[in-house]
């Protein structure tokens, strides 16, 4: 079977950072960012990569952050980011939410992308902190961490679902 490979052809401004945050910016940096650096678990990924999971980060702490003076450097094209659809149907979902189910955010992919860089911009953080107590011999330490702590609000979440029944 063939490799088929889809983009989405997005009417959206392209995605970016802070520029503002010297920090952010090596982080996100092709060159000698997280995605160079053998310790880190996003080495030999891509930016969008970090986008996304600096988003979920975002949403899942349920804050957004504006951009420093309003200025971003807009690092993932939207052709680069049309071409992970999956990622694509996250940010469209997050912004559904933000809209409260509203259709018409379908229309605004100026505010698809606005929402979920603000969730990023604050996510992004709480991103490089994590990725920071990784190391070569353990990219994943930190992140296994927050995932155990997911689990434990998850499982806590569901006994007290039960208990109200």
């Amino acid at each position: 079977m063939a490799d088929i490979t889809q983009t989405i052809v997005l009417d959206w401004p392209d995605i970016g950072y802070d520029e503002k945050d010297d920090r952010i910016k090596k982080f996100y940096s092709q060159g000698i960012g997280a995605t160079t650096d053998k310790k880190s678990i996003f080495y030999k990924k891509y930016a969008t990569d970090v986008f996304i999971a600096a988003m979920a980060l975002g949403k899942k702490a349920g804050h957004k952050k504006d951009f420093s003076d309003g200025k971003k450097a807009s690092n993932i094209p939207k052709s680069v980011m049309g071409r992970n659809s999956t990622y694509v149907w996250m940010m469209i979902a997050v912004a559904l939410e933000e809209t409260g189910g509203d259709h018409t955010i379908f229309e605004q992919g100026n505010k698809i992308v606005e929402i979920c860089e603000q969730y990023a911009n604050y996510g992004i953080s709480e991103l490089m902190e994590i990725d920071s107590q990784a190391s070569a011999d353990d990219p994943l330490r930190g992140f296994e961490t927050q995932f155990q702590d997911l689990l434990n609000e998850i499982a806590e979440d569901g006994e007290k679902s039960t208990d109200a029944k």
